[in-house]
């Protein structure tokens, strides 16, 4: 059994400015549902923020039970403190709402 972490952060971009894209990550088992769960939220904001985000995985082998997503290296979910899976309308909301604040929008 396994875990992953998965970043979600600014697409870096080949110019001086500084990147307006956000950096996300999420933790999740790689084992079964937590990486089929990982990949959709993973479509589903790339769909939300199109070319605006980098998202990644890592897996964590002696870690089990979390998924965690962090925006700019900020924890905003966590099955292992209590929110379950990104399961619902609020939870996502909460999500694309940090990653908005990140983005400046």
């Amino acid at each position: 059994m396994s875990a992953t972490f998965t970043t979600v952060s600014p697409r870096k971009h080949n110019t001086d400015e500084p990147s307006q894209k956000s950096r996300s990550s999420c933790q999740h088992e790689r084992q079964g549902s937590y990486h089929l769960l990982f990949t959709k939220l993973k479509t589903l904001l790339e769909d939300e923020f199109p070319d605006e985000l980098e998202i990644t995985g890592e897996g964590t082998p002696s870690t089990t039970g979390w998924f965690e997503v962090e925006v700019n290296s900020k924890l905003v979910h966590s099955k292992k403190n209590g929110d379950g899976f990104v399961d619902s309308d609020s939870k996502m909301k909460k999500i694309v709402a940090a990653i908005e604040q990140a983005l400046g929008k």
